[in-house]
């Protein structure tokens, strides 16, 4: 419906904003922290950082400092659909028993599916429970091109709306720097619902000290309705800026029309990430750059 859905972080409240760019407030009060399930005004929220919509209009919550998740129905009705407000734990466990420790993002499909990364696991809520996503995550298929084979373990860190599966991961390690264990080639690889893999982009460290345009250091996701999935990298040379790039359902990889004055990305980094409809990509920012 063109709406835009915000985890207004700091005054605790999720917002709307309509097509014609009206702003309301559809559940939590501005100001007043807490865990309160309830609809609109009544329930409470402490720091939530992260929204998603399923098919159906429910918005989907993390309860950042609550370490919940917390589910709104279309009447703006807030239930709390796993954790436990003021308890954390490694995201582990049946779903009534479940703790998270401050969650920030989750990701649903096409059918109302609800995924999230939570320390060393990939999970999904489904009507009927939770069960774990689990593969063998270092696939000698990532590697198939000859690259060195020392491998940083893969995990994934995003879905799309017809329930593929992204993945982060690399090879190597960096020629400099001050962490050993960067890896210096990254992959974004896609795992389809059919069991298939495809590499869909790679990028190395030159032996010099620069750093590649296209990188795949993914510091934020998002997906849409269309199938595709956006993210932000974070490139670093004499500045830090941010670019979006964006994958199609058929897996190609391009670099969303996201321009600005500073080297043709932001410099601001991007907590919140998302597209609308008409393909319109949308993202916070704490200043005007």
């Amino acid at each position: 419906n063109d709406n835009v859905y915000i985890a207004d972080t700091a005054n605790h409240v999720i917002r709307k904003i309509s097509p014609q760019g009206i702003v309301s407030t559809i559940a939590g009060s501005p100001g007043n922290p807490g865990s309160a399930d309830g609809t609109g005004s009544a329930a409470r929220f402490a720091f939530p950082e992260g929204v998603a919509v399923d098919a159906a209009g429910n918005i989907y919550v993390a309860d950042t400092e609550n370490h919940t998740l917390r589910q709104i129905t279309p009447a703006g009705e807030v239930t709390t659909l796993a954790g436990k407000a003021g308890e954390s734990g490694d995201g582990s466990g049946p779903l009534e028993s479940i703790r998270f420790s401050r969650p920030r993002q989750f990701f649903t499909d096409s059918v109302g599916n609800v995924y999230f990364y939570s320390e060393s696991m990939f999970r999904r809520i489904t009507s009927t429970g939770i069960e774990d996503i689990s593969f063998d995550l270092n696939d000698s298929v990532f590697y198939e091109d000859g690259k060195p084979t020392e491998a940083v373990k893969a995990h994934i860190t995003a879905v799309d709306w017809e329930g593929n599966y992204y993945l982060l991961a690399g090879v190597g390690t960096t020629p400099y720097g001050t962490n050993p264990s960067s890896p210096k080639i990254r992959r974004i690889i896609k795992l389809s619902t059919d069991g298939t893999y495809s590499i869909l982009a790679t990028s190395e460290y030159p032996s010099e000290k620069t750093y590649l345009s296209d990188s795949v250091s993914v510091i934020r996701w998002a997906n849409d309705a269309f199938g595709n999935v956006y993210y932000v990298t974070e490139l670093l040379s004499s500045v830090v800026v941010y670019e979006v790039y964006r994958i199609s359902p058929e897996g190609s990889v391009d670099r969303a029309n996201w321009q600005s004055a500073r080297r043709g990305g932001y410099s601001d980094r991007p907590t919140g990430l998302s597209a609308d409809s008409q393909g319109h990509v949308l993202h916070t920012a704490s200043s005007d750059d």
